[in-house]
This record gives C-alpha cells, sequence and structure tokens, in this order.
C-alpha cells in the first residue's frame, strides 16, 4: 500500500490518475480539494495532518464525502519527500494486523498495539484494519466452504479468476494462451 505524498498546490495537477491514497502536506483549500478530485478520479482515501484537517472547510470535507473518498487524519513521520513522493505501508503492518485479529484483540486493542509498534496514525491503522479484516474474513469463508464464493472486492475476484483460468487452460502448441 502506498501513499502518495503532496507537498504542495502545484503537484496537484502532476498526479498519477490512478491514485487511490493520497497524504496532502499542506492546509489545502476548498479549490485544492477539487483540483484533487478532477486529477484523481479513482481516489479512495485523503490523509491531512491533525491541524489541518481541523481548520479544513466543512464544504470541502462534504465534497469528499459526496465523491466517495474518505478523510483521515494522520502524519508520514520521517518520510523525505526528495527521496521518494511514496510513503509505502509495508505488507507486514498488514499482515500484523490479521494476526492481531485473528488471536482475538478487539479493533480498539489492536489499534492501540499498532500505534505503539509502528508510526501510523489511528485513522489509518483502522482503514487498513477495514480492509484486513475484509480480506480475512473472506479467506476464512472460502476455506471453510466449498463452492467458494464471498464479497469481496472486484480485485480479488478479478486476480483469482485470472489464477483459474491460467491454472486450468492448457497451453495451444504456438505457446500463447491469447
Amino acid at each position: 500500500m502506498k501513499l502518495r505524498i503532496v507537498s504542495s498546490k502545484k503537484e496537484i495537477t502532476d498526479l498519477n490518475r490512478n491514485e487511490q491514497l493520497v497524504h496532502l502536506a499542506f492546509r489545502a483549500s476548498n479549490m485544492d480539494i477539487m483540483n484533487l478530485i478532477q486529477s484523481c478520479p479513482d481516489l479512495q482515501v485523503v490523509q491531512t495532518p491533525p491541524p489541518y484537517h481541523k481548520t479544513m472547510s466543512k464544504a470541502a470535507q462534504q465534497f469528499l464525502e459526496i465523491q466517495g473518498v474518505q478523510l483521515l487524519r494522520g502524519d508520514v513521520w520521517g518520510h523525505r519527500k526528495d527521496i521518494d513522493d511514496y510513503y509505502a505501508i509495508g505488507e507486514m503492518i498488514v499482515g500484523r494486523i490479521s494476526n492481531l485479529m485473528e488471536e482475538g484483540n478487539s479493533i480498539e486493542e489492536t489499534v492501540e498495539k499498532l500505534q505503539r509498534e509502528t508510526k501510523l496514525s489511528e485513522d489509518m491503522i483502522r482503514h487498513i484494519l477495514k480492509g484486513a479484516g475484509d480480506g480475512v474474513d473472506c479467506l476464512r469463508q472460502v476455506m471453510s466452504s466449498p463452492p467458494f464464493f464471498c464479497i469481496m472486492p472486484i480485485e480479488y475476484y478479478f486476480a483469482a479468476l485470472c489464477y483459474l483460468w491460467c491454472a486450468r487452460t492448457p497451453v495451444p502448441e504456438g505457446g500463447h494462451l491469447l
């Protein structure tokens, strides 16, 4: 999971249209939020530092909500944007979340433990937890009950279908599947 760091208004127009997670490291105006949504139509999450979150206008917050974009509070501690434009949230963290939930920890306990272990914000941990929890529930359901069907994001279905198609499709004599 990669969080794109945007440190100025000028960078909004240069963003990749496929960005889904963005951290605004500046105090964004209503116009900046509108430009962000136009530049990144697939945007799912916007994270802002807590002081900027408090001063963000209600109109900007409502606009993000209407667009289906989740607004999170949090910082990216120790990240140097001159080295990389993205802050990577490793698979180890997502795996740790799944492990803590499988151990029977409550959501509150999991968030508290991860805040101590990592420098992620509570909101970001809850966002990851929501996604990891769905994945863990789907895996449990798939493993426990054939035929396999569960409610999961479309990307999982696509990946599973590609895997099944490749695994069960004989390779023609020419060696090309398509």
